[in-house]
This record gives C-alpha cells, structure tokens and sequence, in this order.
C-alpha cells in the first residue's frame, strides 16, 4: 500500500502498485516538487536582495566564521569628532570614554548633579570646605592634617572636589596625612595639591574573587578574604581596577558602590560591590584600590602671594614656624579659615581697648589681606541682639566717631581699638552710649 512523505506529501508507491496507471501518482509528485522549488527558489532570489548571490548578501553581515560583522551604525559610531577613529578604536571603548568623563565630573558624589551642586554651594575655590576645627597639628618636625572617614578634609582646588579621608590602617600609605619639615629655621606654607594620578593604595595579588552581588543580582562582588576593606578605607567612588591575570575579561576600572559599611546585610568587611558589573563570575584576579580625589599634604618656603591668587593645582592651608637642628622643630601652626571667609564674635571692651597700645588682635587667619573687611558693635554674642554697623573714624575723639573704630589689616589679624576711652559706639537711637559687649568681625579673602 502506498504511503506519503512526511513534508511534500509525495506518494511512495508500493510494489506492482499503479500498474498502467503510475503517471498519475508520478506527475502529482513531480507538481509538488516543482513548487517546492520554486518557492524556494524564490525565497533564495528575495533574500539576496540587490547582491548577484546569496553568499554575497551574507558576507556583508556575517565573517566566514559567522560571527557578525558590525553593522554600518556601529562602525560610524566609533569614529567621535572629539576622539578620533583609532582612539578609543571601538564602540565599547568610545563608551567607556563618555562614561570616564561622566564619572570624573561626579567627583566621586552619587551623580553627575551632585558633582555640579558642589561647584554651586562651595563657591569658595581654592580653600578647604569642611573638616574639623584647627585640623592641623604638630609633633616635632611632622605636620599632621586630621582628615578621617568620620571627618574628612574636603577641599576645592580650583574647582575640583579634592577629599582627604584616611583610617589608621592606611597610616603607610601614599595618601599621607602628616608632612615633615627640613630646611633653614623659618616660616613654612603648608598645601594641599591636587594629584593628575589617583593615588594608590590597596592591592590584591592573585587574591580576587568575582560573583554575585546579592542586592541585585548582578555579578558586581569581589571578595578577597586577606583584606579588610573597611579599616583599608576603601570608600564609594574609589575605583577597583582589576589589572590581572592577564587576558581575563574583567580586566579594567569599576567604581566602587559599597562596602561592609554601607551594607552590612549583603557585604562582609572583605568584600566590596561595584556599580555596574564585572564582565563574568572569576577566581585568582589581581586588582588595586584608586582614590581617584585624594590630594597631596606638602609644604613650601615660598610664601602666597599678599592677597589672594590662584595657584594651578594648589592651595595654602596653614603655615608654620620651624626651627633647624637634629632633630629639627616645628614651634607652631596656623590654620588657614575655611572657605576663606572668617566671621566670629569677640568679646569687646572700650575701656580696655582705646589706644594703639591696647588695641584688640582678632586673628581671622585667612593667610591673605583680606578684599573685604565689615566690623560690628553688638550688646549679644549670639544675634539676639542687633548688628550695628560700625565705621572706621579718627584716632581721637571727636565729631564722627560716636559709632566709629580705628582699625587695621594685614595677611593674618583685624587690630581694632576704640578712639575714646570707655564708648565702644551709640546705639542706633543716637543717645545710648555702649562701652562694651561684643564685636562681630566678617573678613573674606
């Protein structure tokens, strides 16, 4: 009995089968394979599209290994009006650049915005804005700087967000905290400078491992069970940079998102995530840690100048008086005001403070001769109590000077005294004679 295939359905004839009549069967399969072909035939033609075969429409999208070939968009893509066609040579390196960019533009903050609004708020370029107060010290010749993960020294050089944060466990390493002082007896500026090297300071030798980061999946964890990333210092937007073994694909820089102490649920003190993830799950990788903001404590006998000027890549924070010998000493230090702006109550009393022999010393330390000097009488130290306006009057008494003050400047003090013994100013009301009380001081570099 005759039987069909599974496809075209052709007939099978059985022995003797169709006897005198085999063209009927025979030409029906001949029709079905005809018109078989002929679709095929036509999908062939339809896919070689305006090409002479289908071999030639496949070799402009697949090698002959049949990997594909990238595409005309791709290969446009790689080429950048700002970077060129043979640097970054790749769409995936072209968008690495563009991320590199953006991330240094963070300064190591949470986002792109955040790196803006430091610029925003912290108008003040070229001075320290925030730490904790009389942050620098000494011992012997060393200068130190208090800057911890707690209370970091975070600065503006010339308008880049330069970060001092350092544990006791790094107290080696090249992100250094203390300078010593060497050279002839004298005064010494003490600086921060900004770094074009991130600086350096962990490293994990055949030690890495790779894998999932429990939070979101992502293989976006490294664990190396010889490290303590925690007292290391490793911090958000420090960068891992994964340098071996050689040819292993998560070879490059990853940003560090957290440690054991921002996740302690998912993260133990020798494991760190990363944003992002790695390329793939991966054992024995070499790696370093990168502070990528990290600025450099030094020290110099070349004073700034009178009042203030930038400095590419620097800013003075303090000086110092040093004496020569073996060892050497450092006698003592002067912080520079933070945001270089100084504003502060002193206590104040005319019937002390009336001659240039007795005049008040209100040091504002702002390292510079202040641009802007406005002094105040006040019967409070805390604002309850209105600012009056004080001007600056004769050395003696006389008409003008019921609501003036003799004063001066230099690179480090406001001097004040009263022209008349025992009245400080007349209050606003014009007949109110203060002696004393409290004088607020606002100086900016």
């Amino acid at each position: 009995m005759a039987v069909a295939t599974p496809v075209l359905g052709l007939v099978l004839p059985a022995n003797n089968e169709f006897f005198n009549s085999w063209d009927g069967p025979n030409n029906k399969n001949f029709t079905l394979i005809d018109t078989a072909v002929g679709v095929l035939q036509t999908e062939v033609q339809t896919a070689r599209g305006s090409t002479g075969s289908l071999s030639a429409r496949l070799a402009a999208v697949i090698n002959t290994d049949g990997t594909p070939l990238p595409t005309p968009e791709v290969l446009a893509a790689e080429v950048s009006a700002v970077y060129g066609g043979t640097t970054p040579g790749s769409l995936g390196n072209r968008i690495g650049y563009n991320d590199n960019e953006t991330f240094d533009a963070r300064q190591s903050l949470a986002a792109l915005r955040d790196g803006l609004a430091f610029g925003a708020d912290f108008g003040k370029n070229n001075s320290v804005i925030s730490t904790t107060s009389n942050y620098l010290g000494f011992t012997g010749a060393t200068v130190t700087i208090s800057a911890t993960p707690s209370a970091p020294c975070v600065a503006n050089i010339n308008g880049y967000r330069q970060v001092l944060s350092v544990t006791a466990a790094q107290a080696s390493a090249p992100i250094a905290t203390q300078t010593t002082i060497s050279g002839g007896s004298g005064t010494y500026y003490l600086t921060l400078t900004r770094s074009a090297v991130p600086a350096a300071y962990l490293t994990g030798t055949s030690t890495g491992v790779i894998d999932a980061y429990p939070t979101n999946g992502l293989v976006a964890r490294l664990t190396d069970s010889g490290k303590n990333f925690v007292t290391s210092g490793v911090k958000p937007g420090d960068v891992l940079n994964v340098t071996g073994p050689s040819l292993n694909p998560n070879i490059g820089r990853y940003i560090v998102l957290a440690t054991n102490t921002q996740d302690a649920t998912n993260l133990t003190t020798s494991q760190v995530a990363v944003i992002g993830q790695f390329v793939a799950i991966g054992s024995s990788l070499s790696y370093t840690i990168l502070d990528p903001i990290a600025p450099v404590l030094g020290f110099t006998a070349t004073a700034p100048a009178k009042s203030f000027a930038r400095v590419t890549n620097k800013i003075y924070i303090g000086e110092c008086s040093y004496t020569t010998g073996s060892p050497g000493t450092v006698n003592s230090v002067i912080t520079y005001a933070l945001n270089g702006t100084y504003a502060a109550f002193t206590s104040y009393n005319s019937a002390t403070y009336y001659s240039a022999g007795t005049m008040l010393t209100v040091p504002h330390n702002l390292g510079y001769v202040p641009s802007k000097v406005q002094l105040y009488g006040s019967q409070a130290s805390d604002f309850s109590s209105p600012l009056e306006l004080l001007g600056y009057g004769a050395t003696t008494s006389g008409a003008g000077t019921e609501r003036s003050i003799v004063a001066k400047v230099d690179r480090l003090n406001v001097y004040v005294y009263s022209p008349v013994n025992s009245r400080f100013y007349t209050d606003f009301d014009g007949t109110t004679v203060h002696t004393g009380t409290s004088l607020y001081a606002q100086v900016e570099r």
